[in-house]
């Protein structure tokens, strides 16, 4: 497949689309996101943005460890800490995060993940230009969108939204075509599980035709947001993955 009709396809979409799971780069996907303990070089090299999440699940975890990796592989973007739902903790760490940010190497963009109430906590650590919608991983996608709409009414377009887990269900594919504003990027996982079925033969290299599906999944998904790509004869379709 020749590289120049995926671009196509990926630069014309609304959002940036981050594919958050490890393929041993067998493929080159533009957007890649990976938590601090899986960051690595071979990762930052080969993609055109490269974002470094903090790992929220990992309690060791730090905002210094987060930006400390992602300046050492020169990375887009670094996601800092935050504490999964709980809305006080949150707000201490990203406090941290913003003081250390403003002295550290790192020169990339920085992402604030928030916790409900999103709002309020924007406005509670400084109105950051660059935030991520924290703690809906669990929601069901036509939630997720809600949300996301509410926290978009109250930051205005200026401020790039970015949805932690998002995935490209077909709730939001469709909230993105009618409001291609709505949110700057999302990321998943499972357009590189998904393409792991049971007519994949077991055996050495079964990484190359599971990496090369998730490479069709992540385009077509891409098509799907761009409404001047497909006619959207079916929004409910399930020949791919909903996610």
């Amino acid at each position: 497949m020749n590289s120049d009709y995926i671009k196509r396809i990926v630069d014309a979409c609304p959002i940036e689309f981050y594919l958050s799971a490890n393929d041993g780069v067998r493929v080159h996907w533009p957007y890649r996101m990976q938590p601090v303990h899986e960051a690595s070089s071979t990762y930052a090299a080969d993609a055109d943005r490269y974002v470094i999440d903090s790992s929220f699940a990992d309690e060791s975890i730090t905002n210094q460890d987060t930006l400390d990796k992602a300046h050492a592989l020169g990375a887009s973007g670094a996601v800092l800490e935050d504490v999964y739902q709980d809305y006080a903790g949150t707000v201490e760490k990203l406090q941290e995060g913003r003081q250390l940010a403003d002295t550290h190497p790192f020169d990339g963009e920085i992402y604030y993940p928030l916790q409900a109430p999103h709002v309020e906590c924007w406005k509670t650590v400084g109105r950051p230009k660059r935030i991520a919608i924290g703690g809906v991983k669990d929601k069901p996608a036509s939630e997720k969108v809600r949300i996301a709409q509410h926290i978009r009414d109250a930051v205005g377009e200026s401020v790039w939204i970015h949805g932690l887990g998002y995935g490209a269900t077909p709730e939001v594919i469709s909230a993105i075509r009618s409001n291609p504003q709505l949110l700057d990027s999302i990321d998943a996982q499972t357009p590189l599980a998904s393409a792991k079925s049971s007519d994949v033969w077991p055996g050495t290299e079964v990484m190359t035709p599971v990496a090369l599906r998730s490479l069709a999944n992540l385009t077509e998904k891409c098509r799907r947001m761009t409404p001047e790509f497909t006619d959207n004869p079916s929004p409910n379709q399930t020949g791919l993955s909903d996610y």
